[in-house]
């Protein structure tokens, strides 16, 4: 929901009767001298390891005190953050000179407020000495090839690795000197020695920690473990610590299904912590490969862990006579396609495609991070490396200059969170399929790609003809085969790129398509809500879903506030059939409207009044216009008002278009405007003839409300670009 304020002070709006009054909170603020923050939470539901009660908006006042108020805001920037969009902004928040201010805070949702500017989301607007490193202001993929020897300068003793997130477990830079491993004796050491008891609401998992990109596809990592690390010196004489046996068995009394003893390994494609991807572990008594509770081996691991401590499916093992538990073990995973290749110092041990296992990791993300696994113990990793030499040639793409740098093919699970689920998937269909975008500035494309690995994690085997249209006329541009059999699962990101016969630069302003032609029992791909970034400053506006298959989406303004151009003030339902115009305020009642190009409706989305949500506006026709001027502002004054009722797209007065001139007017009789009373509260909506040109009154502009979820009659706002595949182009 979104609270936005007009330019006068809504505290000082007289009372409206017919609306219930807010609930309000008062609070005191002060702090330090100089800039300040101010988050607000409002969170409800279940969410992922708890639950509380649902809340609702209310109204809350803050009072500024001590150096704060000497400072002497006059304004807040505002920024609103719920399930629909992350980090949005939205007007400031005036503050009056005794240093009070108030909002509507919605249900389940974050406001920030803060002193500072300049913020922009998604890049860094400026930077300082301390981060030189976001001075760029442009997104920046995950660095690659990427290697580590944890002994870099910004490798500091007793915090967290560059780049590495932990799930679970305490993975932290150590730098003692333990035999093998490089360097001058950095390594990351796994510091939980115990399972952490009495937490298992918490879903707890054995320590894993990830680091790269979740739309990784074909990665090869590699790592040096050692199994039975030497205690750190802060541990030493804890009775707390249950070391393992001298052959590497477990002495926590909680036993782990995964393994007996002590192991280490390496993952790829992990998209979440409810996943661990496919991982090759080393260690003792590992479920898969264990013919004692000592025995020493390797497994290859798919889809382990979860909520639950689980050992997954176990794709291959074998024992390892000997291992010495004290020494560093090198250990590689790649995966290309359907293929995965495991090594374990210096041998292969696994050089399999998919089909090798059967159905066993037909349910595991064909996309995902790099990860770090161990028990419950003091396990080193060092000389981490992550790159693509186990591929062909053809597949080692530049990929610093695509159309889309980053695809998410499971998108962040709305909350109260969980496992990621994948976007829809197609199992092939007849017709065109892909995204309609328009550049901000001229391009020049190269190449053409389609995703080349299917949903299974299996690599795709058709030839698909890869298209640039111009939107408007679906006149071909530019065209390539790819051919997805060639390609064995593609590049880093996996596509699968085809050079253009000769470059094709595309027109700023103008509406293009991308598109892959796909067949029904074909190559599976991925539905129209596959989230995609575009390159920074590329695109004017956001990338839309489209296929030939069904006609495209229809104009639509979603659930939008209505603003009259005259008086600054809202459509809005105040509890009868009638429709008027209030505050801009977020109260439960101006907030969803809904205008479709389409068919011309404009409806009432979700709201506080039941009884309204999916009826439309229905207009009055003023039977006496007497103009009404404030100053240079003239109004037509009526009482009356228009009102609403269900749906009808046969009734004329149901039925409008939203020029260029921004009226909204009859589409059956096209000299009607709909036009505002005057300024002030429960000012009326009236049909009247349009002025030539068109007063201020007859102009409504729509302003995005990113709070509400639409109904069936709306459509959903993002901020996130979306493609079918995913496609990619390469520019020049």
């Amino acid at each position: 929901m979104r609270p936005v304020f007009s330019s006068c002070d809504v505290r000082r709006a007289p009372p409206r009767k017919k609306k219930k009054k807010k609930k309000k909170r008062k609070v005191a603020a002060a702090a330090a001298a100089g800039d300040f923050t101010l988050v607000v939470e409002k969170l409800d539901g279940s969410c992922l390891r708890c639950s509380v009660a649902k809340t609702t908006a209310e109204t809350v006042d803050f009072t500024l005190a001590g150096s704060l108020l000497a400072a002497k805001p006059t304004a807040l920037a505002t920024w609103i953050t719920n399930s629909s969009v992350s980090f949005l902004k939205l007007a400031d928040t005036p503050v009056a000179k005794d240093g009070t201010f108030s909002f509507i805070m919605p249900a389940d949702t974050i406001i920030t407020l803060t002193t500072t500017t300049g913020q922009a989301k998604g890049h860094a607007a400026s930077c300082s000495a301390r981060t030189p490193t976001m001075c760029t202001g442009v997104y920046a993929p995950f660095p690659f090839p990427f290697s580590t020897t944890y002994d870099e300068p910004d490798a500091v003793e007793g915090r967290f690795a560059k780049f590495h997130a932990d799930n679970a477990g305490a993975f932290e830079i150590r730098k003692d000197k333990t035999s093998g491993g490089s360097g001058s004796g950095g390594h990351l050491l796994q510091a939980s020695p115990r399972y952490p008891k009495g937490t298992e609401w918490a879903g707890n998992t054995d320590p894993i920690t990830s680091l790269g990109a979740t739309d990784w596809v074909n990665a090869r990592a590699n790592v040096s473990v050692l199994l039975r690390a030497p205690t750190p010196s802060y541990a030493v004489g804890d009775p707390r610590v249950p070391f393992p046996t001298s052959e590497g068995v477990l002495t926590d009394p909680v036993d782990d299904p995964i393994s007996t003893g002590i192991y280490g390994g390496v993952c790829v494609r992990q998209i979440d912590q409810y996943s661990s991807g496919v991982c090759l572990l080393l260690g003792v008594g590992l479920a898969g490969q264990l013919t004692s509770t000592s025995s020493t081996g390797w497994v290859l691991q798919a889809g382990a862990m979860g909520m639950k401590r689980e050992p997954g499916v176990i794709m291959a093992s074998g024992v390892l006579l000997n291992l010495d538990l004290t020494k560093y073990h090198t250990l590689s995973l790649a995966v290309q396609g359907a293929t995965y290749v495991a090594v374990v110092d210096g041998v292969t041990v696994v050089d399999a495609t998919h089909a090798s296992f059967d159905a066993m990791t037909t349910l595991l993300p064909p996309v995902g991070q790099v990860a770090l696994r161990s028990s419950f113990s003091y396990v080193q990793f060092d000389d981490l490396s992550i790159d693509a030499e186990h591929m062909a040639t053809n597949n080692k793409e530049d990929n610093n200059n695509m159309m889309f740098v980053k695809h998410l093919l499971y998108p962040p699970k709305p909350a109260p969170g969980g496992p990621q689920q994948p976007v829809k998937i197609l199992p092939g269909a007849d017709g065109h399929f892909g995204c309609k975008f328009t550049l901000t500035k001229d391009a020049t494309v190269t190449a053409l790609a389609r995703f080349a690995v299917a949903p299974t994690g299996a690599a795709a085997s058709k030839s698909h003809n890869v298209v640039l249209m111009d939107a408007t006329t679906l006149v071909t541009v530019a065209s390539a085969v790819v051919d997805l059999a060639a390609a064995n699962g593609g590049d880093l990101n996996g596509y699968a790129w085809t050079p253009l016969a000769k470059s094709t630069t595309l027109k700023a302003g103008t509406p293009y398509i991308l598109a892959s032609e796909e067949k029904l029992g074909g190559d599976s791909f991925y539905a129209g809500t596959v989230w995609v970034t575009t390159k920074p400053g590329l695109m004017s506006g956001l990338v839309t879903a489209w296929n030939s298959a069904t006609p495209p989406p229809p104009s639509s303004k979603a659930w939008h506030y209505i603003v009259s151009a005259s008086t600054q003030e809202c459509w809005d339902t105040p509890g009868s059939t009638s429709i008027d115009t209030w505050d801009c305020v977020e109260d439960g009642h101006n907030e969803g409207f809904n205008y479709s190009a389409t068919t011309g409706l404009i409806t009432i989305g979700p709201q506080s009044h039941a009884a309204a949500v999916g009826q439309c506006f229905l207009g009055a026709i003023a039977k006496e216009e007497e103009e009404h001027c404030v100053g240079k502002l003239c109004f037509l004054d009526f009482p009356s008002t228009s009102a609403r009722a269900p749906c009808d797209a046969k009734n004329p007065l149901m039925v409008y278009t939203h020029g260029v001139d921004e009226t909204l007017r009859l589409r059956g009789d096209s000299t009607s405007c709909l036009t505002s009373g005057p300024k002030g509260n429960n000012a009326g909506i009236l049909l009247t003839k349009c002025a030539s040109p068109p007063s201020r009154a007859q102009m409504w502009t729509f302003t995005p409300n990113s709070g509400n979820t639409p109904g069936p009659a709306g459509s959903t706002v993002s901020e996130w670009s979306q493609c079918y595949g995913p496609l990619n182009a390469r520019l020049q």
